[in-house]
């Protein structure tokens, strides 16, 4: 099983917007990131995203390129501030593959949680739409396959 965790775009700022929808580069960015995945020929079964607008849009963006089937199932639990513990408690690990995009520091402390068993010792600072692929590998082991940054793209 594959997880991709993905950072939302970059957004417009608050005061400009409150909903915070995904700026010019963003939804730029967003497409960059769709467009190297349908290429790579990555395969997700499920899209799940945070309840902001960013996030959302950027998933969306994303599964109209890799995966038109799927619907963007919006979920509480993955805010910025909230547990990565509690959200790997709650979540059910499959043969199917996974993107969940979010925030920061939420993805990071996820990532670092997966790789090493605790949430801070690996510092991951995602670039908004970075897209890292962890496996699940044999006893429970995560690995790092790949992680983009639309910037090289």
């Amino acid at each position: 099983m594959k997880l991709y965790l993905v950072r939302h775009g970059q957004a417009l700022a608050e005061n400009q917007d409150p909903l915070q929808h995904l700026s010019e580069k963003g939804n730029l960015d967003a497409q960059k990131a769709a467009e190297f995945l349908k290429k790579a020929r990555i395969k997700i079964n499920i899209i799940i995203s945070s309840i902001k607008t960013r996030a959302i849009q950027t998933a969306e963006i994303i599964a109209a390129e890799v995966c038109p089937t799927c619907k963007v199932e919006q979920i509480n639990g993955v805010l910025p501030n909230d547990s990565a513990e509690a959200f790997l408690e709650s979540i059910e690990f499959s043969e199917k593959d996974i993107m969940l995009v979010g925030h920061l520091p939420f993805l990071s402390h996820l990532t670092s949680l997966l790789l090493s068993g605790e949430k801070n010792r690996v510092k991951i600072l995602y670039s908004t739409c970075s897209v890292v692929c962890l496996e699940q590998k044999e006893g429970n082991a995560w690995q790092l396959i790949f992680a983009i940054n639309p910037d090289l793209l």
